[in-house]
C-alpha cells in the first residue's frame, strides 16, 4: 500500500475530495500579482501584506515539499436563490449566501484537521503539518487546481465536473513527500453564464473578478457603504452572494447537500424582523456562524438596501 493511498484513505473519512500539489510557487501568482496592482481588491488590504508568504509556501512552513488539498461541500437543497428572487423581493425577505448559513465552517475544518494531523504525526512522526482554512497566506484555488481537484471557471470559483463549486477548499502543508496529482482540464467551454447573470457586471471578463463591484465584497469585506447606484443592483442579497455559481450548469448537475451544521439553517431571512432587532439579539441569532464577523449595524446597512430594492421592484411599473 502506498503512501499517497494511506493519506489519501484517511482524508477521505473526513472530507468529499483530496489530491496533492507540490509546495511551490503558485502557477496563477503573476495573475494575482496584475490584480493586486490594479487595484481590483478594493479595501483588502491584508491580500496585498500576504503576498509574500503566498508566493513562498517555505515562508509558511520551512522544509515543504506537499501541499495536500481538501474540499467539503456545503450546498443546501434549497431552491436556487435566481429560482425564488421575485418571491423574496414581493415578500421583503433576504438572502444570505449558502456558505455562512449555521455553523461557522472554520471550526468544523479545523476540528477535521486536528483529528488528521494527529493522525499524520504518529504515521509521519519526523514530518510536520500546518493547517489551514482561511488562516494562513494561501492562494488555496492555485493549490486546489494543481492538485487535481477541479479548475478556475470564468467566475473564478474551482469548479468540480462531478461536484459543483458549493464547497470549502482548505489546505495541510507539510515535509511529507508525496507524488502531486495532476491538474484537471477546463470544461467551461463558451458557456458565460456567470459573467452574464452578475447583476453589478463584476465579473469583466473570463476569470476576472473587480471586487469593487461585487455583491459578496460590499455586503462583507467594504468598510464604507455601496454607492447607491450599484446597491440598487444588490437585490435581496444581504450577506453574500451565490449567484455567479447558481446559474453554473455544473453546479445544477451537482446540487446536494452533506454534514455541515449550515444545512439546517434557512437561508432566507425576514428583512423587516431582522431590522427590528437589537445588536444583542442580532448577534445572538448569528453567534457561532461565519456571519458573527459582521457587526450589527452592517447587517442593518445591508437590510436597508435590500429593503430598499423589494419597493422598487414592487412599485416599479
Amino acid at each position: 500500500m502506498s503512501t499517497e493511498f494511506e493519506v489519501k484513505s484517511l482524508c477521505l473519512n473526513h472530507f468529499d475530495r483530496v489530491g496533492f500539489a507540490s509546495a511551490v510557487r503558485p502557477s496563477t501568482l503573476g495573475a494575482y500579482e496584475k490584480w493586486l496592482g490594479d487595484g481590483l481588491h478594493g479595501e483588502m488590504n491584508y491580500l496585498s501584506r500576504h503576498l509574500e508568504k503566498k508566493s513562498d509556501p517555505q515562508k509558511v512552513l520551512p522544509g515543504a515539499k506537499t501541499w495536500i488539498a481538501l474540499t467539503h461541500h456545503y450546498d443546501t437543497l434549497e431552491p436556487l436563490s435566481i429560482e425564488v428572487v421575485d418571491d423574496l423581493r414581493q415578500n421583503k425577505l433576504g438572502w444570505i449566501a449558502r456558505y455562512a448559513r449555521g455553523g461557522d465552517y472554520h471550526q468544523l475544518i479545523s476540528q477535521k484537521h486536528l483529528l488528521l494531523i494527529n493522525a499524520f504525526n504518529l504515521m509521519f512522526p519526523k514530518e510536520q503539518f500546518v493547517g489551514s482554512v482561511d488562516t494562513q497566506a494561501v492562494l488555496e484555488r492555485d493549490v486546489a487546481f494543481q492538485a487535481g481537484l477541479g479548475w478556475i471557471g470564468k467566475n473564478t470559483c474551482l469548479i468540480d465536473q462531478k461536484k459543483g463549486s458549493f464547497f470549502f477548499i482548505s489546505e495541510i502543508l507539510t515535509t511529507l513527500e508525496l507524488i502531486p496529482d495532476k491538474p484537471v482540464f477546463d470544461h467551461c467551454g463558451t458557456c458565460t453564464r456567470c459573467i452574464d447573470a452578475c447583476p453589478t457586471d463584476a465579473l469583466e471578463e473570463p476569470r476576472k473578478l473587480n471586487a469593487t463591484k461585487c455583491i459578496s465584497y460590499w455586503t462583507i469585506e467594504s468598510k464604507t457603504r455601496a454607492p447607491a447606484e450599484l446597491a440598487s443592483r444588490f437585490g435581496q442579497n444581504i450577506f453574500g452572494c451565490d449567484i455567479c455559481q447558481d446559474v453554473c450548469p455544473w453546479n445544477q448537475k451537482a446540487r446536494r447537500s452533506l454534514d455541515l451544521p449550515s444545512q439546517a439553517t434557512s437561508g432566507v431571512v425576514d428583512l423587516q424582523e431582522f431590522l427590528a432587532l437589537s445588536d444583542l439579539e442580532i448577534k445572538g441569532r448569528i453567534s457561532g456562524t461565519a456571519m458573527s464577523r459582521a457587526k450589527p449595524q452592517r447587517l442593518r446597512e445591508n437590510i436597508e438596501v435590500a429593503l430598499r430594492n423589494s419597493f422598487s421592484a414592487i412599485t416599479d411599473p
